[in-house]
């Protein structure tokens, strides 16, 4: 069984979700190959390195060449689609709904441990608001090649400017957050804390994650505001659920569930299996995992 390098919020989404999947993506001996981009993450990507230049410009930041995130097959769609994107969010005040100040950090990647557990993370954001309140930012796309509602629980909707029908509409100083936390997307929170984590906020100690949400729906786009305090106690939580993946994966376990030597067996099955994939098949995993 190898041994990651690092976990991400990801990878213990998948933890957490599909064991098995786990194993071949993360664990197994023969190595997985890379997921190739599809169409809709490859405009996430252009549209993300379109809005960071266009902050970078207005911040008075370097300008960054961010076209290594698109891979070259998807290149001419995704660019495309992405400047339409960007344009729908400057004309719904996306970038004003921000409230930047000083001097914003938008990463590539951010590696580090954080109680003892190496940890990898890829921010969109990181700011104070003029207030100083500390936010940890992220841009999700979605629905733009299908269709997709926004996420229940914002704070504002372009297309009515008003919140969602059961949030409660809260302030830390200057910056709007919802007052019912649970309506936050649970994945969502969980990379948004890490991610400040990673960026230096301690473990426990209260800041901003912040959403915009860009969807597509019957030929309309939609920009929605989503935010939450990170609660200190959902830190701690999260925090304790990495540990036990890691902990477990040092051990060299990973069906937790069964017995030590099941949990073996299991595993040399599956190195078995990936092994005897025919060279080559660049959609073997898939197969395997049913995708």
């Amino acid at each position: 069984m190898r041994i990651p390098d690092y976990l991400s919020p990801s990878n213990l989404k998948t933890w957490e979700s599909d064991r098995r999947e786990y194993y071949l993506r993360y664990l197994c001996e023969v190595r997985s190959p890379k997921i190739a981009q599809t169409h809709q993450m490859a405009l996430g990507s252009a549209f993300d390195g379109l809005i960071k230049n266009e902050i970078e410009r207005l911040m008075g930041l370097p300008i960054v060449d961010y076209g290594r995130q698109v891979e070259v097959q998807n290149a001419d769609t995704a660019w495309s689609k992405g400047k339409e994107v960007y344009d729908y969010y400057v004309k719904a005040k996306g970038i004003s709904l921000l409230m930047l100040s000083g001097k914003p950090r938008m990463e590539f990647s951010v590696q580090g441990k954080v109680g003892g557990v190496p940890l990898l993370g890829k921010p969109d954001l990181y700011y104070k608001s003029p207030s100083g309140v500390r936010i940890v930012h992220d841009w999700k796309v979605n629905g733009f090649f299908s269709k997709a509602s926004p996420q229940q629980g914002y704070l504002w909707d372009s297309k009515t400017g008003l919140p969602h029908k059961n949030q409660i509409v809260s302030k830390c100083l200057d910056v709007l957050i919802g007052g019912d936390d649970t309506l936050f997307n649970r994945e969502w929170l969980d990379q948004e804390i890490t991610y400040g984590w990673l960026l230096g906020e301690p473990v426990g100690e209260e800041f901003v994650c912040q959403v915009h949400q860009l969807t597509h729906m019957n030929g309309v786009a939609r920009l929605t505001h989503h935010a939450t305090l990170a609660n200190p106690d959902y830190q701690r939580r999260l925090l304790d659920r990495y540990r036990g993946c890691w902990e477990a994966i040092q051990q060299g376990r990973c069906f937790t569930d069964m017995s030590v030597s099941d949990d073996k067996a299991e595993q040399r099955s599956l190195d078995a299996i990936a092994q005897g994939l025919v060279a080559g098949r660049d959609d073997g995993f898939n197969s395997l995992v049913g995708r």
